[in-house]
């Protein structure tokens, strides 16, 4: 029921979406393995999450666009995972709410913030700290969009605008965008790791690809 440009960018990948498929099939390759009358009790999925509680080890990561799917936008997200005891990674790029008015209606839900490194540092220092002081436990960093992907299904379904509540308008565009290169200093483990620290809060990294950067 979306408009094919939203469907386009909800269900498509960069390129020739090769490793869109490659996830896929990989996943199906999973198996569950039932073993029956074990005299097992009952299974407890709950566990902690960066030392918050969870009903079970299942997240919502975090997504662009979504008033592009539903009018509610992200705050039906995390009443959902608050419905069911877990989290919703809030990102930053909401549509109708502003990360602080989100913490503020699921605060259940709404405890870990996404932050990329498409930004400037100092808006960046200034997005956790606002995080911070609206209550959110811990952050999410995205690394691994250095350049925005070419998405060429989205390109034969144009149309679809993103909205971000979290900044001014028109101001964050070009931080989202700009793929000319000119940037700050480039990004490392260790510099990373310094401008977290001053944030105060636990962090997990998100677009760990490999086994070397899972254990820088």
């Amino acid at each position: 029921i979306l408009p094919p440009d939203v469907l386009a960018y909800v269900e498509g990948g960069a390129e020739d979406e090769h490793t869109l498929a490659d996830n896929r099939r990989a996943f199906g390759g999973w198996r569950l393995r039932p073993r029956m009358l074990t005299g097992a009790p009952a299974a407890d999925p709950s566990t902690a999450f960066l030392g918050m509680p969870v009903s079970m080890p299942i997240l919502v990561a975090p997504f662009a666009g979504d008033t592009l799917l539903h009018a509610g936008g992200y705050r039906g997200v995390l009443e959902a995972a608050a419905a069911h005891g877990t989290l919703a990674v809030v990102p930053e790029a909401t549509g109708k709410d502003t990360l602080e008015a989100l913490a503020s209606a699921a605060p259940e839900a709404a405890r870990i913030f996404q932050v990329s490194l498409r930004h400037p540092e100092a808006v960046l220092v200034d997005l956790l700290q606002r995080a911070v002081d609206a209550g959110y436990s811990a952050c999410c960093v995205t690394i691994d969009v250095p350049v925005v992907g070419v998405r060429r299904r989205e390109l034969q379904h144009p149309g679809a605008t993103i909205e971000i509540s979290n900044f001014e308008p028109g101001a964050i565009a070009h931080a989202f965008m700009d793929d000319t290169g000119e940037r700050e200093e480039p990004w490392t483990w260790a510099r990373l790791a310094d401008v977290m620290a001053a944030a105060d809060v636990p962090f997990m990294v998100k677009g760990v690809l490999t086994a070397e950067d899972a254990r820088a």
